[in-house]
């Protein structure tokens, strides 16, 4: 990550509190979108929206790596702290933007990983046979494994 600063393009390290602030803005901003969204069906029958929860989380941190990520190289927490990500693969000393190959990593790691984690459960609880379980704890594995390196 780098900070940029006035209208400079110069690569500033970035101190780990500041993404960690940064980190707990997004998920207050995805908690937010999430209660206003599941408020719309407070009027319907309880249940409908629970079957198809982690596919609608899915949709909408899509529409907001969409609007954040993919078009200001920064989360909306990011933004906010003057922090955005940086291209480490670039040879110049310059800030560079994330190419779009390294957006749609992101975009695979974070909302297909969360997706993946939360929908695991209902994909192999039926399933009795060995490899099966087998698929269920290397995915729990990838997962928490994602979340270390996130911490990290």
């Amino acid at each position: 990550m780098a900070s940029s600063i006035g209208n400079e393009k110069s690569v500033n390290p970035v101190l780990r509190i500041s993404q960690l602030d940064a980190l707990e803005l997004n998920k207050a901003l995805e908690q937010l979108v999430w209660s206003q969204f599941t408020s719309c069906f407070h009027g319907f029958k309880p249940g409908v929206l629970a079957q198809f929860e982690p596919e609608v989380k899915a949709f909408l941190w899509l529409i907001l790596w969409r609007f954040t990520v993919y078009s200001k190289n920064a989360t909306v927490g990011q933004a906010i702290l003057n922090i955005q990500y940086k291209n480490n693969l670039s040879q110049t000393e310059k800030y560079q933007p994330l190419s779009k190959h390294q957006k749609l990593w992101y975009l695979i790691f974070t909302v297909g990983g969360r997706w993946l984690e939360e929908r695991c459960y209902d994909l192999f609880s039926n399933r009795q046979l060995h490899s099966f379980r087998k698929i269920k704890r290397f995915i729990n594995f990838g997962a928490g494994l994602l979340k270390l390196c996130e911490l990290l």
